[in-house]
């Protein structure tokens, strides 16, 4: 199961050739979501954010060796009626959504439909031209789910997470899903992994791992222990 958009807050790839500026027929195959980071904005305080990326591929805009171009955009996976995810999902099936229907909405619902997606070109930092984008809408052919070259999939984070994860019983959580996860975490652009590896998620679970190896006696220390007991039984006479 994908992300629910109800879980957002606010509710009551490919190479490196630059897609072209302009309108182009895009199809959605992949989103993740990469847990909470604490992120500042140029002078502001820091504040937590959730951050997740949509993946479109081109099927007009070809690479060199013949595959459809690819692009991503970020998002904070945020609901609020003016977030930039909320207005672009309503542009894309033009229309607004009214609150009851975020309530059982999965994102998985929108891997394999298309939109018209506009890209546009800037100036980055160190003066090289970028590309970004800027818009979805909905096509006039509709938005059914039409064939991908990339495999349609999701990241979620917390299926990602039962890797490391045990129950009340200290079974492992790892699962068919959580091993699916791994696998896409090797397909992602690095930056977008490293995100997943230092998100506060991820990190937590570093801290709880490091905190019960500090309480776990070592191999030595059991075995001193072991003996001492033995020495101590050899004394009683009854």
């Amino acid at each position: 199961m994908g992300l629910n958009l109800n879980e957002a807050g606010g509710t009551g790839s490919g190479g490196y050739e630059l897609i072209p500026a302009g309108d182009h027929k895009g199809v959605l195959y992949m989103y993740a979501e990469v847990g909470h980071h604490m992120e500042s904005y140029k002078d502001e305080p820091e504040r937590k954010v959730w951050p997740m990326f949509f993946f479109w591929e081109f099927p007009e805009l070809r690479t060199d060796d013949d595959r459809p171009m690819s692009m991503m955009k970020r998002y904070n996976f945020s609901m609020h009626e003016k977030s930039s995810l909320r207005a672009d999902l309503q542009f894309w099936r033009g229309k607004k959504y009214k609150e009851e229907e975020l309530k059982d909405f999965d994102l998985d619902n929108l891997l394999g439909r298309p939109a018209i997606v506009t890209v546009e070109h800037y100036a980055k930092q160190d003066g090289s031209e970028g590309a970004k984008i800027t818009s979805l809408e909905k096509p006039d052919d509709g938005l059914d789910v039409v064939p991908t070259h990339n495999k349609t999939q999701s990241f979620v984070l917390r299926e990602y997470l039962k890797e490391w994860q045990v129950d009340d019983s200290g079974n492992s959580l790892s699962d068919t899903s959580s091993k699916e996860m791994c696998d896409i975490v090797d397909e992602l652009p690095e930056f977008v992994a490293n995100m997943i590896d230092t998100s506060i998620e991820r990190e937590a679970i570093r801290t709880k791992e490091d905190a019960n190896r500090a309480k776990k006696p070592s191999s030595l220390e059991s075995f001193a222990a072991v003996e001492e007991e033995k020495d101590y039984a050899d004394d009683i006479p009854f």
